[in-house]
């Protein structure tokens, strides 16, 4: 399946002033709806990742592209963590048959993805649809129960020191042989 990763359904509501589209995530493989937070905010750090051990010299004919990449970055938010709201794209970089997203900027439009390195959206306030697997355990939360944020990036109910990052508003599952079989809950979100 092409979006294993992703935590949210196509149905949303926000306003795109509320969407952070300065950072990148610092890692891969993290499915949009995950929780977020600042983990780094340099703006004096350089903009292209240079390999700065000159193995690149080595190369044939001595070719070197430098990529850029986005020094401001956030990492999935844990229990208690400031978050700044949750990714809206997955962020990858390879598709599901081991294909480099970097050669197929189709393929990475098709799947709502950006590769690691790149900006990457993040709402902080809106209506979204996730999965079950957003929520600790893949356990929903019954209708008008606050939301709080945990381990991973995951939401799930109170406990410890967990930060309330939204309120359940409706709860459903998705019949079996659907893309996305198993249950979901639309979540009013304001980080």
């Amino acid at each position: 399946m092409a979006n294993e990763i992703t935590k949210l359904l196509p149905f949303r509501q926000y306003d795109d002033n509320d969407v952070v589209n300065m950072f990148a995530y610092d890692g891969t493989d993290v499915g949009a709806g995950t929780i977020v937070k600042v983990s780094a905010a340099n703006l004096n750090a350089d903009l292209v990742d240079l390999v700065e051990d000159g193995s690149f010299l080595n190369t044939q004919g001595n070719a070197y592209s430098p990529l850029a990449v986005n020094p401001l970055r956030v990492s999935a938010a844990g229990s208690g963590d400031s978050a700044i709201g949750i990714t809206l794209r997955d962020v990858r970089d390879t598709d599901e048959n081991g294909e480099k997203l970097r050669f197929y900027p189709q393929k990475k439009e098709e799947l709502q993805a950006v590769l690691s390195g790149e900006s990457v959206p993040v709402a902080s306030k809106g209506v979204f649809t996730f999965l079950d697997d957003a929520f600790v355990g893949g356990t929903l939360l019954a209708p008008g129960v606050d939301v709080y944020g945990h381990a991973a990036g995951k939401l799930g109910a109170t406990g410890g020191t967990a930060v309330k990052v939204g309120s359940v508003l409706a709860t459903g599952s998705r019949a079996a042989g659907d893309t996305h079989a198993g249950g979901y809950a639309i979540v009013k979100v304001d980080i």
